[in-house]
């Protein structure tokens, strides 16, 4: 599944926070995991932001093969040393900013 953030900062940031995706089926947790990392695989840290200035981050998560079919949801997490305040966001638990507004349906295999 082909997944592109886009990142934008009002102040700079002191500190660099890796970007996690996690594909979720409610009730069964957590069933496939992008590979977590600094934004654009690190060549573009968090530091390095500048105010007003937007950053595309595209990323993928692979699909396990043995996926159940059903509806799936996206979830993001920003995670480092220092706190992260994010506008437009609602945070659901530590370090996870919100649900994406994405259902993901997997329909059996013909």
């Amino acid at each position: 599944i082909p997944v592109s953030l886009y990142w934008m900062t009002d102040t700079p940031l002191a500190a660099d926070y890796r970007i996690a995706l996690h594909l979720a089926q409610d009730g069964r947790g957590v069933v496939a995991s992008a590979r977590d990392s600094q934004p654009v695989n690190g060549f573009v840290p968090t530091v390095a932001w500048e105010p007003g200035k937007p950053v595309w981050d595209n990323r993928s998560i692979a699909l396990p093969p043995d996926i159940v079919p059903g509806e799936y949801n996206l979830w993001l997490s920003v995670y480092g040393e220092e706190p992260l305040s994010a506008s437009g966001t609602q945070t659901v638990e530590a370090n996870t900013l919100g649900v994406l507004p994405i259902t993901i349906t997997v329909n059996p295999r013909n």
